[in-house]
């Protein structure tokens, strides 16, 4: 039982050196742009974090006993105690196993999910929500705003906290629509209308960052990996602006080319 301490120790060592380069390493995430690319980005970290500390015990643990256990060359008996199973192991990894399952799918799961249809629901309901449609194709994206008369444009232009629901249609094959700086993405099925609501919340586009790319996710053909575009989200006024530069007169005449609020 005396190493049991020396093992509690370097385990609390060796995690509190794990999560510190985990943290270097969230400090360097890549770029998240979107509301529920935020909730995304937390989920991740925090398995990150819970497994680190997982995956070091288990390593400590089996190079610990390697070492500490190791038989000597010229040892060739069998060892006097030999066990299959025993319950000292195998209950406290059931248990341990079981909470963390049960954890994980709570949080980040489930509440995770949670957050990211509250966020749907509410921009089905809220009249400020810019409605894109989304036509995938081999090997190039189209879009439309058919509220501002805008009509099979290349460039996704958005504006900044602003809900967005893209209608995704494929013309042929299976796409993947992900802008990567979103942290969500959606696949793009022919014979189905799909819907993705997202959130932007910061100004960027493809020139400062290329995370903020639209970007097909799902081999598609042998065009896939030139089948992006170029995302611009910039601020509400100036969506505006490029809105009524580009919708068609009817629709300016109306007002209805006015962006949200």
């Amino acid at each position: 039982m005396r190493d049991l301490p020396i093992l509690a120790v370097l385990w609390v060592v060796l995690s509190a050196i794990g999560e510190w380069v985990i943290q270097i390493l969230v400090n360097h995430w890549p770029l998240i742009a979107s509301a529920q690319g935020e909730i995304t980005k937390g989920a991740f970290i925090f398995l990150f974090r819970v497994g680190a500390v997982v995956f070091i015990g288990l390593v400590l643990a089996i190079a610990y006993a390697m070492i500490r256990w190791r038989v000597a060359d010229d040892d060739t008996l069998d060892s006097p105690h030999q066990y299959r199973s025993s319950w000292r192991f195998v209950v406290p990894w059931i248990v341990v196993s079981t909470v963390l399952n049960a954890v994980f799918i709570v949080y980040p799961g489930i509440t995770g999910l949670a957050d990211i249809w509250g966020m749907a629901v509410a921009a089905s309901a809220n009249p400020n929500t810019v409605e894109v449609d989304v036509t995938a194709q081999q090997w190039s994206w189209h879009f439309s705003y058919p509220k501002y008369g805008i009509f099979d444009t290349d460039t996704l232009v958005l504006p900044v906290d602003t809900p967005i629901k893209f209608v995704l249609e494929s013309k042929d094959v299976i796409h993947s629509f992900w802008v990567p700086s979103f942290g969500i993405k959606k696949d793009v099925i022919p014979g189905e209308t799909r819907v993705l609501y997202v959130t932007p919340n910061m100004i960027t586009s493809t020139k400062d960052n290329l995370l903020t790319r639209v970007q097909c996710a799902e081999l598609c053909g042998s065009g896939h990996s030139t089948m992006r575009a170029v995302v611009q989200v910039e601020s509400k006024s100036d969506f505006e602006s490029w809105a009524q530069q580009n919708g068609s007169s009817s629709m300016r005449s109306t007002g209805t080319a006015a962006g949200p609020s």
